[in-house]
């Protein structure tokens, strides 16, 4: 049984969402245990000690909600930079109805003859 391409793809996307938020909250929680630490929260604290402070439901909700912000803000800066390239590789290419016209009055403003080209030679 053959997926169709756009299961694929669409699972591609959703995998790669999923490990997107993962890591930000993962980097949330990393940010909390070296909080944990710091001289200002006391010595001789151990690791367990650590992470059941800081593995709360609470804690929880938070990251799971700050990662999908983040993941959303993520998004929205990739296609409007993706959009950004897509314009900046077609511009030069394209040509606007006034582009043409601009060209078109430049040729028939041009004197005709066969001393018009940059290497003519002068006549005197």
């Amino acid at each position: 049984m053959r997926q169709k391409p756009t299961n694929r793809r669409r699972l591609t996307l959703i995998f790669r969402a999923v490990i997107e938020i993962a890591f930000i909250v993962f980097l949330y929680y990393s940010n909390l245990l070296m909080g944990e630490f710091t001289a200002t929260n006391g010595r001789g604290k151990s690791i367990t000690f650590a992470l059941n402070d800081i593995i709360t439901g609470m804690n929880f909700s938070i990251a799971i909600i700050t990662a999908l912000i983040g993941w959303a803000v993520l998004e929205y800066f990739r296609k409007q930079l993706k959009g950004s390239m897509l314009r900046r590789t077609i511009e030069p290419y394209s040509k606007t109805k006034d582009d043409v016209l601009e060209v078109n009055a430049a040729k028939s403003t041009r004197p005709t003859g066969s001393s018009n080209g940059p290497l003519s030679r002068q006549k005197g």
